[in-house]
């Protein structure tokens, strides 16, 4: 007895399908209305379908809660590092002047 063909809305961060759609256009269109009801919830998430894959990127919080001391020192460098390219100085020239336009 073979089971019979079946397609799944699939997440790549983990979350298990749980709805098996008879068509492979069922689960499409499942998966833009997954997004569409996804995306309202966070404006500063990415929100991508390709057929029935539902793609979701959401930003981590810089809280303590959100990551540890060494997380976030790793976080903080990359920021600076990204605006001192975006700037045209060193990361400890932005430490050096922080606060003094304020």
């Amino acid at each position: 007895m073979t089971t019979p063909r079946f397609y799944m809305v699939w997440s790549p961060q983990g979350r298990a399908p749980t709805v098996r759609h008879r068509t492979y256009h069922d689960a499409k269109t499942e998966a833009r209305r997954l997004a569409a009801f996804i995306k309202p919830m966070d404006d500063y998430a990415l929100v991508s379908v390709k057929d029935n894959v539902v793609v979701v990127f959401t930003a981590k919080g810089q809280s303590l809660r959100a990551m540890d001391r060494a997380e976030f020192q790793q976080s903080k460098d990359a920021v600076l590092q990204i605006l001192g390219d975006m700037l045209s100085v060193t990361p400890a020239e932005l430490l050096k002047n922080a606060g003094a336009a304020a």
